[in-house]
């Protein structure tokens, strides 16, 4: 049986260009969730202080301090839910 090594260097040209593509497609899926997340967070952080804002215009406290609390409430969430994600998927997108 005869190696034929243009045969060999095809094959592995195929593999390397469909892995490639494959790691082109799942970087920008990667990057249009990650762009996804933070305009939520973004939105429901606008949203909190337009709540804390409204209550400070009204000069009435107990309605300040809920919009300060829900505010805190939302980020704390929000950093919970982004600490759970990294523990759920590690290192994969590190670039080391």
């Amino acid at each position: 049986m005869k190696i034929n090594p243009d045969k060999i260097s095809t094959w592995v040209e195929g593999k390397a260009s469909a892995y490639l593509e494959w790691d082109k497609r799942r970087t920008q899926a990667r990057f249009e969730k990650a762009l996804k997340l933070k305009r939520y967070f973004w939105i429901l952080l606008g949203i909190c202080c337009l709540l804390f804002l409204l209550g400070l215009m009204d000069h009435l406290n107990a309605a300040a301090i809920s919009s300060a609390c829900a505010l805190a409430l939302i980020v704390v969430f929000m950093k919970f839910v982004q600490l759970t994600m990294i523990a759920l998927h590690g290192k994969e997108g590190s670039d080391e």
